[in-house]
């Protein structure tokens, strides 16, 4: 290797995998902007290091470069194939974990800070607003803990929004005057403020609340709304159909995970009232300190928590980019989820692609798969604290971290959070989203069942998540707002195609979708033979449904919650104006950002209502 391959001040961006070498605990650290990374494989060195002895290690140490011709010539002995190793220890190529621990809780200043907001979204369900309100302000009482409770209201009708404000105003008058509300009326007023002081486009601003586009449910709009109304804070964020009891995982460990993979315990039932009998509800918790312990807080900082209380902490599965980046630049978590006990919060479901435990749950025998295959009803946690740079987040119940800059939520349609995550991770890999092992109550009155096999078709948010995994990360620079603009901008021109160039891309996303699907059913049909027959025909009905989906690619290529007649030319201009409208407002919400911080500073935000329904709230 030449030498500016291996210079430790050169690493940047890197791969990173744990590993055990030459009897010793370190991680790995490959460039991967550098020519290194041409022969350096993350996947073939995990499988070259789960050898547990040397002679193992380094046969596979002698496959394994014998993959890449280029570098090393002639054959790779065991004395040979230490001194390669130990030449990347001298070289900072590996780093021991305990000098990494060291290295991450210095790299990034500590902050601290508590969660003294919680917004709570809602739209036209009055009864279980007050339900989530009773168990949120019982917990307060019995925690002692001083919360601004703001209710966002997404209805679009007076009679809806009189509802919820009679649930507000029938607290008692302590209570109420410590609720504060926010319905459109409030959100066009600021926005009308926000449009005068920011110069921003009133068409993008309506947009960024779920205004402007008549297409569906605006669940990210309301979002957005919750963010800037606590811009500078740190605040939770709940759906009116929580309930505030939350469950410790069965398996629970006071340790600490930084991993891509999200190490938790899922248990499906036929029936909500089955789940939550298999559930020990803990009331010694409280649920916004669950939150604190990871949110706000550089990776120093939690490995430091864990280890107060005595715990471990776990980087055997560490992802690719975190070690160095947080070695080197630091890293925080600037989002925080719960598990779930009850609704899985999902509208789709593939339980028969689950793995481990769950799927051996599931496999028990066929009665019980027919009677779990389309239930959404669950009991899922993470079993420890985890770091994850996997872009995942359901925002059912989180929190959230809005003293820096934030991406928005796609205003649009569902998995609006998982938007979210995705830009967030592309525009800044040095912030993480923390899972706390306890679930929260899900329990919506109404949910629909849905039938996983026909239920193929990519979402909007399926599309864009599509357009950002081959967006080309090397034209970002260190500032999360200039790269919004850049990736707000690679949207925009996406959308500005020709009416041909458009339709060819969508259709290409559309089938890369349903080929990245394809591709895991395939692997899961010629994988484990102790799956049912229930688990293999409902395999082979997705795998069915997927290949007529790609089949009929032809002339039906627009995202499925984009409804249109079928051959409706609407639907591809829907879902071009839809895609530009989110790149605009990726394209200004750095100067968006700006203004409601400065708004908020100078005292335009939320206010004490007065009790009753004539009061009159910014947002």
């Amino acid at each position: 290797m030449r030498d500016s391959e291996t210079s430790a001040s050169q690493l940047y961006c890197a791969h990173a995998v744990s590993a055990r070498v030459c009897g010793r605990d370190s991680i790995c650290v490959v460039n991967d902007e550098l020519a290194v990374c041409e022969w350096l494989d993350t996947a073939s060195f995990n499988v070259l290091v789960s050898c547990a002895g040397f002679a193992d290690r380094s046969a596979r140490l002698k496959s394994w470069l014998s993959e890449f011709p280029g570098v090393f010539a002639g054959p790779v002995g065991s004395k040979r194939a230490a001194e390669i190793l130990n030449g990347f220890i001298e070289n900072g190529l590996f780093v021991s974990a305990e000098r990494w621990y060291e290295a991450v809780q210095q790299c990034a200043p500590n902050r601290t800070g508590s969660i003294g907001r919680i917004a709570i979204l809602t739209k036209d369900r009055p009864y279980e607003l007050k339900r989530c309100l009773e168990s949120i302000i019982a917990s307060g009482q019995r925690y002692g803990t001083d919360i601004k409770l703001t209710v966002y209201d997404d209805a679009n009708n007076d009679d809806a929004r009189v509802s919820i404000r009679e649930v507000i105003a029938g607290k008692d008058d302590g209570v109420a005057r410590q609720i504060l509300y926010c319905g459109q009326t409030h959100k066009s007023a600021y926005l009308q403020r926000l449009h005068t002081y920011s110069g921003v486009p009133a068409e993008t601003l309506r947009f960024a609340f779920g205004g402007g586009q008549a297409v569906g449910p605006t669940y990210g709009g309301n979002l957005n709304a919750a963010m800037l109304g606590n811009i500078g804070t740190m605040y939770a964020c709940v759906d009116d159909d929580t309930v505030w009891r939350i469950s410790r995982s069965a398996r629970f460990s006071q340790s600490l995970s930084i991993s891509r993979a999200i190490p938790e315990d899922c248990a499906l039932y036929p029936t909500r009232a089955e789940a939550i009998e298999n559930v020990v509800w803990d009331d010694q918790e409280d649920l916004l300190k669950c939150h604190e312990m990871l949110l706000g807080k550089s990776i120093g900082q939690c490995i430091g928590e864990i280890t107060k209380l005595g715990g471990r902490v776990d980087v055997s599965a560490i992802a690719p980019c975190v070690a160095t980046s947080t070695m080197l630049h630091g890293g925080r978590v600037v989002a925080t989820m719960t598990g779930v006990a009850g609704h899985s919060g999902s509208e789709r479901v593939y339980w028969h692609l689950l793995h481990g435990d769950a799927l051996a749950r599931l496999n028990a025998n066929d009665h019980l798969y027919r009677r779990l295959k389309n239930s959404r009803e669950v009991v899922r946690v993470a079993n420890n604290w985890t770091i994850s740079d996997t872009p995942a987040l359901m925002a059912y119940a989180m929190g959230v971290d809005g003293r820096e800059p934030l991406a928005p939520f796609l205003p649009v349609l569902r998995n609006q959070d998982g938007v979210f995550a995705k830009v967030m991770r592309i525009c800044d890999s040095s912030r993480y989203i923390g899972h706390i092992p306890w679930a929260i109550l899900h329990d919506p009155s109404k949910s629909a069942r849905c039938t996983p096999a026909t239920d193929v078709r990519p979402r909007l948010a399926d599309i864009v998540i599509g357009a950002l995994q081959v967006f080309d990360s090397t034209m970002l620079s260190c500032d999360i707002t200039e790269n919004l603009c850049t990736v707000g901008k690679y949207l925009e021109d996406i959308a500005c195609l020709g009416n041909g160039g458009f339709s060819r891309w969508l259709k290409s996303r559309y089938c890369d979708y349903l080929a990245s699907w394809l591709r895991l059913c395939d692997g899961v049909a010629g994988g484990d033979a102790s799956n049912t027959d229930g688990v293999r025909h409902e395999v082979e009905r997705n795998i069915m449904a997927l290949k007529e989906a790609m089949a009929g690619a032809s002339h039906i290529w627009w995202p499925i919650d984009v409804t249109c007649p079928v051959n409706d030319p609407t639907a591809i201009e829907v879902t071009r104006a839809l895609l530009r409208s989110y790149g605009r407002l990726l394209t200004e919400w750095g100067t968006i950002w700006d203004a409601a911080g400065q708004l908020a500073r100078s005292g335009v935000r939320l206010s004490e209502p007065e009790q009753g329904l004539n009061n009159s709230v910014w947002i």
